[in-house]
């Protein structure tokens, strides 16, 4: 299964982090892809600070589910690209 996660761009959204750390945790299985702006690196396989526009919609596209801090372009992509959508 893969997760998109992704916490847009303008907020750090620490307990965002730590939730998706423990997601990965607990299924050690997921394909990750994790933008997670401008807070501390969480220290995940597949966590990148930002990701080109094109190469997250891409990301989204391939997901089995998007899970989005609720920031409007992010719901938009994620609804358009994925359609199983978590805010």
């Amino acid at each position: 299964m893969k997760l998109v996660a992704t916490i847009g761009t303008t907020g750090t959204f620490e307990r965002f982090s730590r939730l998706v750390g423990e997601v990965v945790e607990a299924r050690p299985d997921l394909e990750l892809v994790f933008q997670y702006g401008r807070g501390a690196s969480p220290g995940l396989s597949g966590a990148v600070a930002f990701l080109e526009r094109e190469a997250l919609l891409d990301a989204m596209r391939s997901a089995d589910l998007v899970v989005c801090h609720g920031g409007s372009g992010s719901v938009r992509d994620a609804l358009r690209m994925c359609g199983n959508v978590a805010i």
